[in-house]
């Protein structure tokens, strides 16, 4: 859902019939033709929207993508080192979006990245980029900036069971994924060895949970996200033509599929964005007959 709902029995329709879903995820996917696909993780497989990402900077494609919770926005990063948030006035099926900063100095390092904001730090401001390459940084999801230089490069700990391999962490997650949570665990997911990991923040260091029990090889096109309504932690994987979505147990790294995500699109992103509560689906759907003027709400 994007923040401003336009009130008509068209929309009310609509909200009300994802209402009957009460349990399902709104996922946004990002692929890898610089798109949003939009889907209920009850469904993967039926996309309830989607579209091209527009506005920005020439030749850059998109990397990763998360929703703030502090902020109720989505943003996105940039292969140029840009980084950018949807607008207020964009829709489930055209995506347009403002640059908030770039290209940072230094430019991000590597090809993929793994997104995702850290509830817990400064209620939420603050977003972790890690990379194919190990690197690991903090941006402001308010000013795109840095917070300081770059952190301890990300690496297997002194006696784990995979001490001394290169990691290659595609993904990263943090659970009580709401905004000024009281605390936080950081977990990773490293495509190579095919292991759900924990992530020590700027200290780097990763700890495997455990095998996600997924045959074939894991691509670095790769999303993953925890739910802030629900704890549940969800991944896009791509073994072979397409992705695949996977709930993954964070106490033991298993992973178990929902389908197909699409129809056969590549997700390089994923981030969980909240549905609007009952409260608000009723009020809406008054307005859709004409009994409420239009509210401004956020998502």
């Amino acid at each position: 859902m994007m923040k401003h709902l336009r009130v008509s029995a068209a929309c009310a329709a609509l909200l009300l019939a994802s209402a009957g879903q009460a349990q399902a995820e709104r996922a946004f996917g990002l692929t890898t033709q610089n798109g949003i696909l939009v889907f209920d993780t009850d469904n993967p497989s039926t996309s309830v929207g989607g579209g091209p990402v527009t506005g920005l900077a020439a030749n850059e494609t998109l990397v990763a993508i998360d929703y703030q919770p502090l902020s109720r926005e989505v943003l996105l990063l940039g292969n140029q080192s840009n980084v950018y948030r949807i607008d207020d006035s964009a829709s489930d099926s055209l995506f347009s979006v403002t640059q908030v900063s770039g290209p940072l100095d230094p430019a991000f390092e590597g090809i993929s990245y793994g997104f995702d904001f850290n509830p817990a730090l400064a209620s939420g401001e603050f977003a972790r980029i890690i990379t194919d390459t190990d690197d690991n940084r903090v941006i402001s999801g308010f000013t795109g900036e840095y917070l300081g230089g770059p952190k301890t490069d990300v690496f297997y700990a002194t006696g784990d069971s995979n001490e001394g391999v290169d990691p290659n962490i595609a993904g990263i997650a943090y659970d009580t994924n709401i905004a000024a949570a009281p605390g936080t665990q950081q977990y990773g997911i490293d495509a190579s060895l095919g292991v759900l990991t924990t992530v020590a923040n700027n200290a780097g260091t990763l700890e495997t949970v455990g095998s996600l029990g997924i045959v074939g090889s894991i691509t670095n096109e790769l999303g993953f996200d925890i739910s802030g309504a629900t704890g549940t932690a969800f991944a896009a994987i791509q073994t072979g033509p397409n992705s695949q979505l996977y709930t993954v147990d964070l106490t033991s790294g298993l992973a178990t599929s929902q389908g197909t995500i699409g129809s056969g699109d590549l997700i390089r992103g994923l981030t969980l964005v909240p549905v609007p509560e009952p409260t608000l689906i009723a009020l809406v759907a008054i307005a859709g007959l004409g009994l409420v003027a239009r509210p401004r709400v956020k998502a």
